[in-house]
């Protein structure tokens, strides 16, 4: 198998090193990405299960209603 070289002359080793070393970089960068998005579906995941087993609702709640109900916890109203 000959390599077709850039430059005539070039050492094959001195071709070879830099092509590795950005492979690698590009291998290991890939692996980086892959594992902040498995890690995402997995918060994703285990956030939607922890809300199914304390009966949550799945739909967001405003922050006035969050605050309103603390506060109503902490005063209740007499009715």
């Amino acid at each position: 198998m000959n390599a077709v070289l850039p430059h005539a002359g070039t050492p094959r080793a001195t071709v070879e090193v830099p092509m590795l070393r950005e492979q690698m970089i590009n291998f290991l960068q890939a692996t980086v990405i892959f594992l902040l998005i498995t890690n995402a579906f997995t918060i994703t995941a285990a956030v939607c299960a922890i809300r199914l087993l304390t009966g949550a609702p799945l739909e967001r709640r405003q922050a006035a209603g969050v605050i309103e109900r603390r506060l109503e916890l902490m005063f209740p109203s007499k009715r």
